[in-house]
């Protein structure tokens, strides 16, 4: 899980890098990050029961 955040992350930050459509790819970065680090910190969490 940790790999798969990582390389969202990254993939991310290569959007904003590239600056193509910004605003656009900026949102959906931000989605993406949002998305995966809600989706640990619930497997975090179902993990501990």
């Amino acid at each position: 899980m940790a790999l798969l955040w990582l390389a969202t992350v990254a993939f991310a930050l290569w959007l904003v890098v590239s600056r193509e459509r910004d605003g656009l790819l900026l949102l959906v970065s931000i989605f993406l990050v949002g998305f995966f680090g809600a989706a640990g910190v619930f497997t975090k969490a179902f993990w501990r029961r």
